[in-house]
């Protein structure tokens, strides 16, 4: 199911096919899913890494702050708490 969530973003943040409020709503409706991804338990730096970025992605693109916040603190999170395949 993560993997799913990952695959629609780049639809979800289509910018050629919307206008402004629709991709600020779809930037919206994408933080939520992307948080439980970070801090679930079978979360991996990678995904972490890419989910960050897409969070920096949606409060640049998108105009949404909110975004950016929680960039930071997922990134504080995951400094906090290290993944398991961050520890061998």
């Amino acid at each position: 199911m993560s993997d799913n969530i990952c695959a629609s973003i780049a639809y979800c943040l289509d910018t050629s096919k919307s206008g402004f409020g629709e991709k600020a709503v779809g930037g919206y409706t994408l933080l939520k899913p992307l948080y439980v991804l970070a801090t679930a338990s079978f979360r991996t730096t990678t995904r972490n890494s890419w989910i960050i970025e897409q969070c920096e992605k949606i409060s640049e693109h998108h105009g949404i702050p909110q975004a950016k916040q929680m960039a930071q603190t997922l990134r504080v999170h995951l400094q906090n708490h290290p993944q398991e395949d961050d520890l061998h």
